[in-house]
C-alpha cells in the first residue's frame, strides 16, 4: 500500500543515463547524486546486453517489491483493524459491566428523566467512561418503543454540548449494527458508519434484565472514524517504509554493478545492513503472540493476560501470586531449566519450544520468547514471555516427513519391486512360447508366470492402500466396530475370538480396521491348527492405552521376530504387518510383538494419552 501521489516510473536503459542521446558521451547517475562519466567505447562487446537484461531484472525486482510490500501492508491494516475492533468491544464489555441494570429499567426515555437521580447517575457513569478513554467520542444507551422507533436513553454529552441528545429523542438513523446487537443479543462492533453526528466506529453490547432476560437497551461507544483511519495508516508506516526501503536498496544495487571494486565493497555492506534490517523486523513480527505473561525467578505469576487463562483453561484469581503448574514432559523440564539460567545482562532475551499436557492428556506446543528484567543491582527481578500455539505446526512438519518417506517407498515399490517382477512373468512367458511342443513344461512355467502377475497385483493393492494411508484426517475409531468388521471378511469358522473392555474409541488413521484384519489374517495363517482362540482386550498404562492382540496358536520364532514389521518379509504378500505399523504411526500409535514362541503371538498397540477416550 502507497501513499496517494507516489508514483512509479518504469526505468530503462536509457533512463539511467543523462545527457545528449545522440552524443556518445553521457553520465551515469548514482543514486547519492554524483556523476560518472561515461562512454559506450568503454563497455565490453556484451556489456549492452547485460545492461538490458539487468533492466528486466529489475523491473521484475520492483514489480516483486511492491507486490510484497502490497500484501504485507494490506495484512497489517487488516490484523490492526480487527486488534482494534477487539480492543473497542472488550472495552465496551467493560464499561457495560459498571452499568447498573436496575437502574436502566427504571428510566421512562422521555424528558421526564432529566428530574430523575437514576438518570443523573448513568449520565455521571456514561461520561466517566467517555473520558477515561481520549479515543472515544460518545458513550450512550439506545432503547426501543413498542412502534420500533429508536431513542436515546441517555448519553455521555453535558446539556450545553451541541452533539448532546435529551431523553426520548428519536434516532431514524439507527445503524444495522445497533438493530442487529437489539433484535439478536450479540455484542458487535461495526462501522465506519454515519449519522448526523458524523462517521464513527462503534461497539454495542445488550443490556438484558438480569431476571427476565428482556432486552431493556442497548449500550455503545463510538470512535471517530477519522482517528480510527489515522491509527490504521500508523501501524501501517512501518511496511510501507520498509518496502521502499527495500526499493531504494534494489535500485542502489543494481546501479552499482556497474562501478569498480570499491563500490561493490559497498553494495555488501548494504546487504549485510539489508539482512539485518530484516532480521529485526522479523523478531518485531515474531513477537506479536498471543500468550503474554510476566513472572518472578522463582515461578511466580505476576501477570497473565485473558489468551493465556483461555488456553490453559484457567481464572486469572486462581493464579496470580502462585507458581507454575504445567504438566511438562521429563525432558522439556529439565529443558527449561537450562534455559532459564542461562540468562544473563550480555543474552537477556532466548526463545525455546517446548510441549505442555492439558487436564485431559493433550499434548500442546508452545513457542516462547523470554526477557529478563533486571533490577538496579544487576540482579533478575522478572521475566516477561510471549508466546504462541505451535502446534499445528509441529504437526504439518510431522505429516510433510511421513508424505516423503511414503512417496519414497512407493517410487522403490513401483520402479523396482514391480519391474522386477515383470521381468520375472516375462522371462516365463518366453521359455513357455519356446516350448509349444512340451505342454507339461510349458504349463510349469506358466504357473511361475501366473505367480509373479499375483505378486505385481499385491504390490499394486499395497501401493494403493499405502497411498490412501494419511489422505484423510485422523478421527475417532470404534475398536469393537473395527475388529468385527475386520472379522467378518475372513473365515474364521472354528476359532473363537474374545473381546474384553474393546469399549474405546482411539484417534487413529479410518484405515484402522486394515490393522485388525492383518492381524486376524496372520493368525489364522501361521497360527497352526492348535489354535482355537484369539483374545483381544485393553488396559490402561501410565503411558496411554495398551491394546493386547494375542492367540493360541504356535507363535512367532525369535528369528522372525527381528524382521517382522520388516516391508517384505513374511510367506504371504510380505505387506500386512508393515501396512498396520504405518498405519498407527500415522497418528502416533505403536505397535509391537512379544509372545512367547509356541505358546501364541502377543501383539500390544500403545495409543498415547489424549488419542483415546471411551464413548458414553
Amino acid at each position: 500500500m502507497f501513499s496517494a501521489g507516489m508514483t512509479i516510473h518504469w526505468i530503462n536503459r536509457r533512463d539511467f543515463f543523462q545527457g545528449d542521446p545522440s552524443d556518445d558521451t553521457g553520465f551515469l547517475m548514482i543514486p547519492d547524486g554524483k556523476k560518472i562519466p561515461h562512454t559506450e567505447e568503454q563497455e565490453p562487446a556484451g556489456a549492452v546486453l547485460t545492461n538490458r537484461r539487468q533492466g528486466r531484472y529489475l523491473i521484475l525486482a520492483i514489480l516483486v517489491i511492491v507486490g510484497a510490500g502490497t500484501i504485507l501492508t494490506i495484512g497489517t491494516a487488516v490484523q490492526t483493524d480487527h486488534i482494534m475492533r477487539e480492543q473497542l468491544l472488550t472495552h465496551a464489555r467493560i464499561a457495560d459491566a459498571g452499568i447498573n441494570v436496575t437502574e436502566v429499567a427504571l428510566l421512562t426515555g422521555t424528558p421526564a428523566d432529566l428530574a430523575s437521580p437514576v438518570y443523573q447517575a448513568i449520565k455521571r457513569e456514561l461520561a466517566s467512561v467517555r473520558s477515561a478513554d481520549p479515543d472515544l467520542r460518545f458513550a450512550y444507551l439506545i432503547g426501543q418503543r413498542p412502534d420500533g422507533m429508536f431513542f436515546f436513553f441517555v448519553d455521555s454529552e453535558p446539556p450545553e454540548s451541541p452533539d448532546y441528545s435529551p431523553p426520548g429523542q428519536e434516532y431514524p438513523e439507527v445503524t444495522p449494527l445497533i438493530i442487529s446487537v437489539y433484535t439478536k443479543g450479540d455484542a458487535l462492533t461495526d462501522g465506519p458508519a454515519s449519522d448526523r453526528w458524523g462517521t464513527w466506529v462503534s461497539a454495542v453490547v445488550p443490556v438484558n434484565d438480569p431476571v427476565t432476560g428482556r432486552r431493556i437497551a442497548v449500550f455503545g461507544i463510538d470512535e471517530d472514524a477519522r482517528d480510527w483511519y489515522r491509527q490504521v495508516a500508523v501501524a501501517c508506516l512501518t511496511p510501507v517504509a520498509g518496502t521502499l526501503l527495500v526499493l531504494v536498496i534494489v535500485l542502489f544495487f543494481f546501479s552499482v554493478q556497474r562501478r569498480n571494486e570499491r563500490e561493490r565493497m559497498y553494495l555488501e555492506v548494504s546487504r549485510q545492513e539489508l539482512r539485518e534490517s530484516e532480521q529485526r523486523y522479523r523478531n518485531v513480527v515474531e513477537d506479536q503472540t498471543e500468550l503474554i505473561i510476566r513472572f518472578r525467578p522463582d515461578g511466580t505469576l505476576v501477570f497473565v493476560n485473558d489468551a493465556y487463562c483461555r488456553f490453559f483453561h484457567l481464572e486469572r484469581d486462581q493464579i496470580i501470586g502462585k507458581k507454575f503448574t504445567w504438566d511438562l514432559p521429563d525432558d522439556d523440564r529439565g529443558r527449561i531449566s537450562k534455559h532459564f539460567a542461562s540468562f544473563s545482562k550480555d543474552i537477556p532475551v532466548a526463545e525455546i519450544s517446548h510441549r505442555v499436557r492439558s487436564s485431559d492428556g493433550q499434548i500442546s506446543w508452545l513457542r516462547w520468547i523470554n526477557r529478563a528484567i533486571f533490577d538496579n543491582r544487576g540482579r533478575i527481578s522478572e521475566f516477561q514471555s510471549v508466546g504462541h500455539d505451535i502446534t499445528v505446526q509441529k504437526q504439518t512438519e510431522e505429516i510433510v516427513s511421513r508424505v516423503n518417506q511414503k512417496l519414497s517407498l512407493l517410487s522403490s515399490i513401483t520402479r523396482h519391486d514391480v519391474l522386477n517382477q515383470l521381468i520375472i512373468l516375462r522371462g516365463f512367458l518366453r521359455l513357455a512360447g519356446d516350448l509349444a511342443d512340451k505342454p507339461d513344461e510349458a504349463r510349469e512355467y506358466i504357473s511361475k508366470a501366473v505367480k509373479a502377475a499375483l505378486t505385481i497385483e499385491n504390490q499394486i493393492n499395497f501401493t494403493r492402500d499405502y497411498q490412501d494411508m494419511g489422505a484423510k484426517s485422523p478421527s475417532w475409531q470404534d475398536i469393537r466396530k473395527s475388529i468385527i468388521s475386520a472379522k467378518g471378511s475372513l473365515p474364521v469358522v472354528d476359532i473363537r475370538i474374545e473381546l474384553e473392555r474393546p469399549e474405546v474409541e482411539v484417534l487413529a488413521d479410518p484405515l484402522l480396521e486394515k490393522v485388525f484384519y492383518n492381524l486376524i489374517d496372520n493368525a489364522i495363517r501361521y497360527g497352526g491348527g492348535k489354535m482355537k482362540m484369539i483374545r483381544i482386550s485393553s488396559r490402561e498404562v501410565k503411558e496411554g492405552l495398551v491394546i493386547v492382540f494375542e492367540d493360541d496358536g504356535s507363535g512367532i520364532s525369535p528369528r522372525d521376530k527381528k524382521s517382522l514389521f520388516v516391508r517384505g518379509f513374511g510367506k504371504n504378500t510380505g505387506f500386512g504387518l508393515f501396512l498396520s505399523r504405518e498405519i498407527l504411526s500415522v497418528s502416533g500409535i505403536s505397535i509391537e510383538e512379544n509372545g512367547t514362541y509356541g505358546e501364541g503371538a502377543r501383539f500390544e498397540i500403545l495409543v498415547p494419552r489424549g488419542n483415546f477416550r471411551y464413548p458414553e
